[in-house]
């Protein structure tokens, strides 16, 4: 590669219409169903703590949704999805 001056270029990922439509309705569904479930049981503590998986999904897919971009260099390719993050070698690509 000829030595020039790169400066780094962030990208958001690009989401089509699909995507949104699942992430937000799957989630929906699981708070939905989290506040039937509470509704349901009188909303006892003990109950607060069952319904943590469902949130704890909610808040992951949410994260990688709003979370994922990348970063392009000289030499390398960043990426970050959520809690995923990694670099890749551009002459690896």
């Amino acid at each position: 590669m000829a030595n020039r001056n790169y400066k780094k270029m962030k990208f958001q990922s690009r989401k089509d219409v699909l995507t949104p439509l699942i992430v937000f309705g799957f989630t929906g569904l699981l708070l939905w169903m989290g506040g039937d479930f509470l509704i349901a049981s009188n909303s006892e503590t003990e109950d607060f703590f069952s319904l943590l998986p469902l949130f704890m999904v909610t808040i992951l897919l949410w994260w990688i949704y709003f979370g994922t971009n990348y970063e392009l260099n000289e030499n390398e390719l960043h990426y970050k999805s959520g809690p995923l993050r990694g670099t890749i070698k551009i002459d690896q690509i």
